[in-house]
């Protein structure tokens, strides 16, 4: 019952003590009621932080499993690269599958950085084709762009590390330019990549894309990269699963 402040002023001394005495009892009653809703809230906030805490720590799992699997099939590829705007043959015939692809490959791209690679003494001998190329094929169909028929990617498996190793760092100077022939098909230059992973490509291609970032690549399946600007110290990037925007940010501050 509330406190009546009217019946309270008509009231004996003894009601009035009465009254009052019962109105303390209800404030007492209700200050036991919000203790006790304060004590539960307080246990649902420290269960919410607990859950929180897992859910953060099942996440943090969850991106260590991505990472090892990711790294685990980025070194399956070790020896992998890919050939982009390599042509194609007129009529799709044989010399665009197999070993008489892997021929072609092999004479108009890699033969020549092969060669600059054991003239500044990074291959011992010029490795001929079958002790070049494991294997060698087409992925995906050929694709339409700004009206010009983009030959699809080559996956080219090598028969070594050091190969790769020798390919990559010589073919900057050393990849042939295409023919007037192909240039007029619109083939403007070949470009030879390591072969990524999904995710890690993916994240080079967000980070190249990012206006702050000067230029990016990869080694060994790991992205390096260069900001805009005076510094150009070459960040490495830890995690391909962490945000683009968190990645950059950490390399500029």
């Amino acid at each position: 019952m509330a406190f009546n402040l009217e019946a309270a002023k008509k009231a004996s001394a003894d009601e009035k003590l009465n009254l009052l005495l019962n109105a303390v009892s209800q404030l007492l009653q209700g200050q036991e009621k919000i203790e006790k809703l304060a004590a539960n809230v307080c246990a649902l906030e420290t269960k919410v932080a607990s859950h929180e805490t897992t859910i953060k720590t099942l996440e943090l799992e969850v991106k260590k499993l991505k990472e090892f699997s990711n790294d685990r099939e980025q070194e399956s590829r070790e020896n992998v690269i890919r050939l982009f705007n390599f042509p194609m043959s007129p009529d799709d015939s044989a010399a665009d599958h197999g070993k008489a692809l892997a021929n072609r490959v092999y004479e108009k791209i890699l033969k020549p950085i092969i060669v600059a690679a054991k003239a500044k003494d990074d291959l011992g001998s010029v490795h001929q084709l079958n002790s070049v190329i494991d294997d060698c094929f087409r992925i995906g169909k050929p694709s339409l762009k700004d009206g010009i028929l983009r030959p699809s990617p080559v996956i080219i498996k090598l028969r070594s590390k050091q190969l790769k190793q020798a390919i990559m760092k010589n073919k900057r100077n050393s990849i042939p330019t295409p023919s007037e022939r192909e240039k007029s098909a619109g083939i403007k230059r070949f470009l030879l990549v390591e072969d990524l992973t999904p995710p890690t490509f993916k994240k080079l291609s967000e980070i190249l894309a990012d206006e702050r970032v000067e230029k990016a690549w990869s080694i060994e399946g790991q992205i390096r990269f260069v900001l805009v600007g005076n510094d150009k110290t070459v960040k490495k990037v830890k995690s391909v699963f962490d945000p683009t925007s968190k990645i950059i940010e950490s390399a500029m501050s």
